[in-house]
């Protein structure tokens, strides 16, 4: 996804589509969703004039891999309510990123 463009939800999957909600508030809602689990050190950060592959990176850190799994599942949960889907996931199991 360009900066500035935003995917359209899949049908079926929400009743907001994606584009009601813009790049940059979503990777807010997924840091206040890892703030609200308790992670450490959560970070926005703008890419867009970076790379050309993603325009947010949030970024933060868990105590533990139980923790770091919830405010995985919390998040991915948030993102499927507004219609994204992930495109892959690495390390759930062990809780390592």
């Amino acid at each position: 996804m360009m900066p500035g463009e935003e995917s359209s939800a899949r049908k079926g999957e929400s009743t907001m589509a994606v584009s009601a909600l813009p790049a940059r508030e979503r990777a807010i809602l997924c840091a206040r969703i890892a703030a609200d689990n308790r992670a450490k050190d959560v970070l926005v950060l703008d890419m867009t004039e970076i790379v050309r592959w993603v325009d947010y990176l949030v970024v933060a850190t868990g105590a533990s891999g139980r923790q770091i799994r919830s405010i995985a599942d919390g998040i991915e949960t948030a993102m499927k309510d507004l219609g994204d889907r992930k495109l892959g996931l690495e390390g759930y199991e062990h809780g390592e990123w």
